[in-house]
């Protein structure tokens, strides 16, 4: 689950930030020198050859593809990996004595480690992403803290009665932790269900930006 994860984390916005102008063609390019053996045949293969094939589109339009292309095939490529390096190392791993990143001991995990630096070094960074992590803060904050004193201040009341129901124990099951906590985790609960759109719509909603009568 660590591997997918990391693997996910690594191709997962490639795409959209080249789409959304984070980062151009050439600086992502420009990541993806120097790697080894199956790395660099993931790249020259999946990459270069892409780019050259779409050369009859507009520039835009031929990165967009050749990044499209070439993320597929890294994911495929580095989910193989990591799987032959799960095998390698399997009776470790099942004797709990493996204490390495499996990621890290792939043999594609200079291709996994130069993704993730695109995005560490020139996305994560740009002042627009700190703007919506800006955002993204107040609207978890600011719902957290409304379900919260929903839940403290109207117990019987529709929304802490409907909405934000505590999840049923399992048979035999019980609480061990304080009814503060209690009502923080069914608030999380709640929130951490929640797609992007849907939680800043519910912010607006219980904010008054967006008033439903």
């Amino acid at each position: 689950m660590e591997a997918a994860d990391d693997i996910a984390y690594a191709t997962g916005d490639i795409e959209d930030v080249l789409k959304k102008g984070f980062v151009d063609y050439a600086t992502i390019r420009g990541c993806l020198e120097g790697m080894n053996n199956e790395s660099r045949e993931c790249v020259e293969m999946y990459l270069d050859k892409s780019y050259e094939q779409f050369n009859d589109l507009a520039a835009s339009e031929r990165q967009q593809l050749a990044v499209q292309r070439f993320c597929q095939m890294a994911i495929r490529k580095i989910v193989q990996s990591a799987i032959r390096a799960f095998l390698a190392n399997f009776r470790p791993i099942m004797d709990g004595t493996f204490d390495e990143d499996l990621v890290g001991v792939m043999p594609m995990s200079d291709l996994c480690q130069a993704l993730k630096s695109i995005m560490v070094k020139h996305v994560y960074s740009h002042v627009e992403i700190a703007y919506r992590e800006q955002t993204a803060r107040s609207v978890i904050g600011g719902l957290l803290g409304a379900i919260i004193e929903e839940l403290q201040d109207r117990q019987d009341e529709p929304l802490a009665t409907s909405t934000y129901r505590e999840a049923r124990l399992h048979t035999g099951e019980v609480y061990k932790v304080s009814d503060n906590y209690r009502l923080a985790q069914r608030a999380t609960d709640y929130v951490a269900g929640m797609t992007d759109g849907y939680a800043l719509a519910q912010y607006q909603r219980i904010s008054g930006m967006r008033a439903a009568f």
